[in-house]
């Protein structure tokens, strides 16, 4: 299923595209609200998956780069550096049971991988991680992961 632009709000530069923050919305359920220049995903902002996974991080040119949060529909969760929209760098994987896996990428790739309590656990990161390489009115706190109203200062949600 392709996905069209079905809602997009915030600052238009000159030439009328996003740049500031912003919120796009698309057909197939996912949407975005972040940040934006030139209607590119830049700086930090929140990508939500159709499957309920959602991308808590830094974003360049349109795409992963930097620090991030990929939190899976399951609940379960990785933190990691990104390049370009690949995993790369130091990564911690952290499982529904509370153990966690550490993992060294580099460009999309797993190179090494340490301190996991499942076996095979390298084939079920894979997995979920091929799914995800393409992972107003309202105020987002980064540092705490609760979004607000602009008009009422009003606690919305907390992920």
């Amino acid at each position: 299923m392709s996905k069209k632009i079905i809602l997009k709000l915030g600052i238009k530069n000159m030439s009328g595209k996003l740049s500031g923050l912003g919120l796009v919305k698309y057909s197939n359920g996912e949407s975005y609200i972040g940040l934006y220049k030139n209607g590119r995903r830049e700086g930090k902002g929140i990508y939500k998956y159709s499957d309920g996974s959602k991308y808590y991080g830094e974003w360049k040119n349109g795409k992963q780069h930097g620090v991030g949060k990929m939190i899976y529909s399951s609940g379960e969760f990785i933190k990691c550096n990104w390049i370009e929209g690949k995993e790369h760098g130091t990564a911690e994987y952290h499982f529904l049971d509370g153990s966690k896996a550490i993992s060294v990428w580099s460009y999309g790739e797993i190179m090494e991988n340490h301190d996991s309590s499942y076996d095979p656990w390298m084939l079920k990161i894979k997995h979920r991680f091929r799914k995800k390489t393409t992972l107003k009115n309202i105020i987002y706190n980064f540092d705490n992961g609760e979004f607000f109203s602009k008009k009422t200062s009003k606690y919305i949600r907390k992920y």
